[in-house]
């Protein structure tokens, strides 16, 4: 393919990717147009704003398929940056509709790749993309999974830059999301210990997304739990609610509520890290949501292990 990505990106107007495109647009598309009428006015053709002889601008359709085969072709993934950037901001406008020509295409191959082997920024952009792609699809994360993008994100929360592991932490996020054996395969790679170390030393993003992540690896499963606490996840969910900003407290609180449920050990382990003077300082001081995270946690103590979190009153049910 002649055109790169950064070229396609920077031809194409700004709009959604589900516009009505004519076939063949780009630069060097041929179009027949309808000849006048004889006697009649003549026909008008398709204009557009740039100077007289210079190509149309790529259309948004046309725009995509451009970026989607810049990604795909053959080259090294760190060459890649500027496509993937330009294809995470159109996934991010044009919905369904660019998703299912990215996945079509083989795009979420080539974005595992780029997670894996691609600069920085490109390992960013990538990752948030297979976050877009997974979202509120199945069919989608189990393509993400079967390409190795499980693996990949996991190396990439455990050694990436920071935003390159809130990224890929995001992606996680929304494969573990409702997902017993996408869940299992984040574990086997590593990704508990991934994500609390990115709990505890991480940006104020990847924070709150690791906890995130780790409350949706915890629920319903007792041995992930018991990982969670054996690599100090509660620990660092304790000084999360404790000194985190108002997100991260909400995070932390919602995956202490699901790690002490039904279980002693783990709710002994959060009082001795402090969790009760945590939790209470949250439903008194924090945001809504801290509030009713925290008096869930506290509830849960409280019901279950013997806890006694006074002066707090804890709603019921």
């Amino acid at each position: 393919m002649t055109a790169t990505l950064a070229s396609a990106a920077a031809q194409a107007p700004p709009s959604n990717v589900g516009s009505s495109v004519a076939s063949g647009s780009g630069a060097n598309s041929s179009r027949s147009f309808p000849s006048a009428a004889p006697g009649g006015p003549p026909s008008k053709r398709p204009r557009h704003s740039g100077p007289p002889g210079a190509p149309a601008p790529i259309a948004p359709a046309g725009r995509l398929g451009a970026l989607v085969a810049a990604l795909v072709q053959e080259g090294p993934p760190a060459g890649k940056t500027e496509v993937v950037v330009a294809l995470r901001e159109l996934l991010v406008k044009g919905g369904v509709a660019a998703k299912k020509a990215l996945a079509a295409a083989g795009g979420i191959k080539a974005l595992v790749a780029l997670v894996r082997d691609g600069s920085p920024e490109g390992k960013v952009a990538a990752a948030g993309a297979l976050q877009h792609l997974g979202r509120n699809h199945d069919g989608r994360s189990v393509s993400i999974a079967a390409a190795g993008g499980i693996e990949a994100l996991g190396a990439l929360v455990r050694d990436g830059s920071l935003d390159g592991k809130a990224a890929a932490a995001g992606a996680l996020r929304t494969l573990s999301c409702n997902h017993d054996g996408r869940s299992a395969s984040i574990a086997s790679a590593g990704g508990i210990e991934a994500l609390v170390a990115l709990v505890r030393d991480g940006s104020p993003k990847g924070k709150v997304v690791a906890a995130a992540v780790l409350e949706n690896l915890a629920l319903d499963h007792d041995g992930r739990k018991a990982s969670i606490a054996a690599a100090g996840g509660i620990e660092a969910l304790v000084v999360l609610v404790r000194d985190g900003s108002p997100d991260g407290k909400v995070e932390a609180a919602r995956a202490l509520r699901t790690l002490s449920r039904n279980h002693d050990g783990r709710s002994a382990s959060i009082a001795v890290a402090g969790g009760i003077e945590a939790l209470v300082a949250l439903v008194r001081d924090g945001s809504p949501d801290g509030k009713a995270a925290a008096a869930k946690a506290l509830g849960n103590l409280s019901r279950y292990h013997g806890v006694n979190p006074e002066p707090v009153a804890l709603p019921r049910g």
